[in-house]
């Protein structure tokens, strides 16, 4: 599956997952799901017919939509005849010609049911609303088994992203999205947060010797304030030690700031989406020598509530700028010193 086919899919789960999401017991509601719903069955079915188009110009078998003596005039938006084109390469991938699809079935009878809706002002009852969503969810589930092999759970924008470990962090969140561990999920962004972001900055894999923090400062001034000791001195500057620390943990904290806001601009990132994640999600930091991790939660992780939509929100903020990130051109190599050797040399 390539990737224009698979960023259809994945915005047909989108649509799918909206038209749900925004059921609130009205009746407007109520159509925007199944308008939304029939979009999403639409979008995979685009998305599959351009990736595997009927080899013939026959259509093998009966079934079909469209007349014979019409086919010629259609247009290739219009919907019947995406669906009679695809029952036409369903049949040929299984070398059938009079092979069943009942899940077409079902995705015709979804778009009959939303004229219907759309233009006549039906409003669809509560076992409307699952059967419509049953039939669309059926549809294209079958597109990514039948064409692709693929189980339509699988597919999402993580897959998109290049980087094996960013992408197992994004995968490990939306697995625990999945399973309701919104803990696990909160923490696996976080992580997959700070590999991108780290990637992003050096063109490498992780290192965490490229991050000043605070704590580096600290560090710092105490072994210099242990140097002065161990020099003999009668009396150690500690006063002076503290405010040079005081200072250089102001800089620091200045200089994320800035940083903060630039990577929120060339990671192509919201700026409000970018403080957001970072005062709402926990920081992960990475240890030298080690693929281990830790996230540093303020309070106990148990303590701590993350609704399943600002979770869900967070996983779409870090595979947007994953994704945003890889699109730059790697750093250039370092010239080397010194001139190149001339001739004969």
């Amino acid at each position: 599956m390539g990737e224009q086919c698979l960023s259809g899919f994945v915005a047909a789960r989108g649509l799918l997952e909206r038209g749900t999401a925004g059921l609130d017991g009205t009746p407007p509601s109520a159509i925007a799901a199944v308008i939304l719903y029939d979009v999403a069955v639409e979008t995979a079915a685009k998305a599959t017919l351009r990736a595997m188009p009927p080899a013939a110009a026959s259509f093998p078998g009966g079934g079909y939509a469209i007349p014979q003596a019409k086919r010629v005039a259609q247009q290739k938006e219009y919907l019947p005849w995406v669906f009679d084109r695809l029952l036409a390469s369903y049949r040929e991938l299984r070398a059938d010609d009079q092979a069943e699809w009942p899940a077409l079935r079902d995705a015709r009878d979804l778009h009959d049911y939303r004229n219907t809706v759309h233009h006549h002002g039906t409003v669809p009852s509560p076992q409307d609303l699952d059967r419509q969503r049953f039939r669309a969810t059926d549809f294209i589930g079958s597109l990514a088994s039948s064409f692709f092999g693929r189980q339509l759970t699988e597919l999402s924008r993580a897959m998109l992203v290049q980087d094996k470990e960013v992408r197992d962090a994004i995968v490990a969140a939306e697995k625990g999205l999945a399973d309701g561990d919104l803990t696990l999920a909160v923490e696996q962004l976080s992580i997959g947060f700070e590999l991108a972001r780290s990637a992003f900055r050096s063109a490498q894999p992780f290192d965490p010797r490229k991050s000043l923090s605070v704590s580096d400062v600290r560090r710092a001034t105490r072994a210099l304030s242990g140097g002065f000791q161990r020099s003999g001195h009668a009396r150690t500057p500690l006063d002076g030690v503290r405010d040079l620390e005081r200072l250089l943990e102001a800089l620091v904290r200045r200089s994320e700031r800035a940083e903060d806001r630039l990577e929120a601009l060339t990671l192509g990132a919201q700026a409000s989406d970018y403080v957001w994640f970072r005062n709402r999600f926990p920081r992960a930091h990475g240890y030298l020598g080690s693929e281990s991790w830790s996230v540093n939660w303020t309070s106990d992780p148990s303590e701590t509530r993350f609704a399943r939509d600002e979770v869900i929100r967070g996983l779409d903020f870090v595979t947007t700028i994953a994704l945003h990130w890889q699109q730059f051109p790697p750093a250039p190599s370092p010239e080397p010193d010194g001139d190149p050797p001339g001739p004969g040399m």
